[in-house]
């Protein structure tokens, strides 16, 4: 049995050690095997184009003389600049340095702060020509690029270029970081990511960002392992699964051929195997924990495939690993924002669901119970299954069309900026509208224009539960370990079930609405539902 500490100033004492024998000799990165650092070196020089050359075509020499950062024939041998583009490939594959919605498993495709960049590197002019040479080399692939207002803050997104993502056998591999002035920074730069930081909260009884829940996540992160080869066992049969279900037709929303079905295959792969190997690590500096604005957590485990989760454990743990999470989580605390907005419309607190009930009946809002009543039984979804089938039985609808009316709801009504052309999702988004028509006057409203201010909202109630209540008495005030946060779920040994159902019990006691939780044993799968404040309809 491993020592497990039990108090902060143990837990602070060992990460410092741990941080502290810290070398650069340490640092490395995942990339693929067609872009190691000999590799990213032949591909500069392939795109290198000599524009003095009379043989060069005229088209090349003037896209050279006005493109802002042409590849130079000094760039394949700058050691520097081939590993900040192995950095930014690190950063795709990884998510290591996370940054707020940096990492997209769907999209396959990563915001890479230049902000992030400029800390390990201080020349932006420099960033910005690493970048857009690993562009003009074929290396990385511009996936997005738009501008934030009112502020005007530039952002792109990147993918690994296409070309390396379409190979069925290209290997991950992790490097070592040989440029020692590369490494010296992103020494520092990661030995002090974990640390506490100051954040400002969106609201002033958030405050689930503090040094205990930090150090306590962090420590378990260390102390969480993996069944190495039966999750790569189950990584690769779900990987041929994907092959054998596709094909290399473009998307719907794009017809360039390099934008198609494999790369994103491959590329959740790899996002899969270099979580793998981060989590199996036993170099601190392959873990990370990190709150967002809203106050959720991210790290390894988050980004962890769902499919392996059955083969992780703690170490110095001897229980089965339970799962417990919240039926329809966002669409539920949804209610918490109806409320607020009613309150404000009473001039009186709305904090029960009795209060909630009379205040409806009072104002007519009998749309509001039904929702209240849905989300209770978590049959959201299935609610927009029948607003988009009729009357079609749920069982006829298959798991491919379910998916399809999640993305719908998720367009339409939830995060979307009103201004879809999706017909399927404009229709279902009217049809939820008519018979939901104040909770949607709500949603509007908190969307204001901007579909994040829902989704962060929502976020931050999401935090306030799981993060400030239920792992904050957990793994702080009750000091228990093994307990790790999966935005709207935990992980947690069998024997602490019990305790932990006893504190959403009591988070929702006073208020007395009822929801229903999952909870799921992750090596057999076995699932029961527990209904807190459970009554009869």
């Amino acid at each position: 049995m491993k020592k497990m500490y039990k108090d902060i100033r143990s837990i602070e004492k060992w990460y410092n050690s741990k941080v502290d024998s810290l070398t650069t000799n340490e640092i490395n990165f995942c990339t693929l095997e067609s872009l190691t650092p000999q590799k990213i070196k032949e591909a500069i020089k392939d795109h290198y184009y000599d524009i003095t050359d009379n043989n060069l075509p005229q088209e090349i020499k003037q896209h050279y003389i006005n493109y802002p950062h042409p590849i130079k024939e000094t760039d394949a041998d700058d050691q520097r600049l081939i590993y900040i583009i192995l950095f930014v490939i690190d950063h795709i594959l990884t998510s290591s340095i996370y940054n707020k919605k940096s990492f997209d498993k769907e999209s396959s495709s990563v915001n890479v702060s230049t902000k992030a960049l400029r800390k390990l590197y201080n020349d932006g002019t420099y960033v910005k020509h690493v970048t857009d040479v690993a562009r003009a080399a074929h290396i990385l692939h511009l996936a997005s690029e738009y501008v934030h207002t009112p502020d005007q803050k530039e952002s792109r997104k990147y993918m690994i270029h296409p070309k390396h993502l379409c190979k069925v056998d290209n290997p991950l591999e992790i490097v070592p970081c040989t440029h020692k002035g590369t490494a010296k920074n992103i020494l520092k730069f990661r030995k002090n990511s974990n640390k506490p930081k100051e954040s400002k909260p969106k609201e002033p009884e958030h405050n689930a960002t503090t040094n205990k829940i930090i150090l306590t996540s962090l420590y378990n992160i260390f102390h969480l392992k993996v069944d190495y080869n039966a999750a790569l066992s189950v990584l690769r049969n779900n990987y041929r699964n994907d092959l054998n279900n596709s094909s290399s037709t473009p998307t719907p929303d794009n017809n360039d051929q390099e934008v198609e079905l494999m790369p994103k295959i491959n590329m959740r792969y790899y996002y899969g195997l270099a979580s793998l190997k981060k989590v199996s690590s036993d170099n601190i500096m392959d873990k990370y924990v990190k709150f967002d604005e809203s106050g959720r957590i991210h790290s390894n485990l988050t980004n962890f495939p769902k499919a392996m989760r059955k083969h992780l454990y703690f170490d110095g743990c001897n229980e089965p690993l339970m799962m417990i999470d919240m039926g329809n989580a966002q669409p539920f605390l949804l209610v918490n924002l109806i409320m607020k907005y009613l309150s404000k419309e009473r001039g009186i607190k709305i904090t029960t669901r009795k209060q909630l009930e009379r205040y409806c009946n009072k104002k007519g809002y009998s749309d509001v119970m039904k929702y209240v009543k849905v989300v209770e039984n978590s049959n959201f979804y299935k609610e927009c299954y029948r607003l988009h089938r009729g009357n079609k039985l749920l069982k006829d609808i298959s798991a491919k069309d379910k998916e399809m009316v999640r993305e719908m709801i998720y367009t339409a009504v939830l995060f979307g900026d009103g201004k879809t052309k999706w017909k399927a999702a404009i229709k279902l988004g009217l049809a939820f509208g008519r018979k939901y028509h104040t909770v949607m006057k709500v949603i509007n409203h908190y969307r204001n224009d901007d579909p994040k201010n829902l989704s962060d909202k929502l976020q931050l109630e999401e935090s306030k539960l799981f993060i400030n209540n239920i792992l904050n008495k957990l793994a702080v005030s009750e000091k228990k370990f093994y307990v790790l946060s999966l935005h709207d779920g935990l992980i947690f040994p069998e024997s602490y079930t019990d305790n932990v159902i006893s504190k959403f019990e009591k988070a929702y006691a006073k208020s007395g609405f009822m929801f229903k939780l999952k909870i799921d044993d992750l090596a057999t799968g076995e699932r029961r539902i527990v209904t807190i404040n459970e009554r009869s309809n």
